[in-house]
């Protein structure tokens, strides 16, 4: 009998955690991007929601890559993680370095969500 695709387990890749590593800054550098982007449509509306909502998916984006990172597989499918089986402490340095990469990106998106709700937007 064969095997029915919907059945079969893929191991995990390996740049799920590193990508997710980099998912922090890269949210990072996008609320940058979008935030200047919006300030003239912010300034024509007078509507800061644009801002705020660009800055809380940001958040959410690191929040999304420390889970990817933090949920590693400590113990791989046969396999698939063949060089990490034999040096589990590359597998911490990545949970480590990853989260905390995401950690620090987070607390910059929250540094720059404070001028977006106390500075006016508009006033050159």
């Amino acid at each position: 009998m064969r095997a029915r695709p919907g059945k079969t387990k893929r191991a995990p890749s390996r740049l799920v955690p590193i990508g997710g590593a980099f998912l922090g800054p890269l949210a990072w550098l996008i609320d940058l991007q979008l935030s200047y982007l919006l300030v003239p449509h912010v300034c024509e509306t007078g509507q800061r929601g644009p801002l705020i909502w660009v800055g809380l998916a940001a958040l959410l984006g690191t929040v999304i890559g420390s889970l990817l990172c933090w949920r590693m597989p400590s113990d791989p499918e046969p396999g698939s993680w063949e060089e990490a089986e034999d040096r589990p402490d590359l597998r911490a340095s990545i949970v480590v370095a990853g989260v905390g990469l995401n950690a620090l990106s987070g607390l910059l998106i929250l540094a720059l969500m404070m001028p977006k709700l106390m500075l006016d937007p508009c006033r050159v």
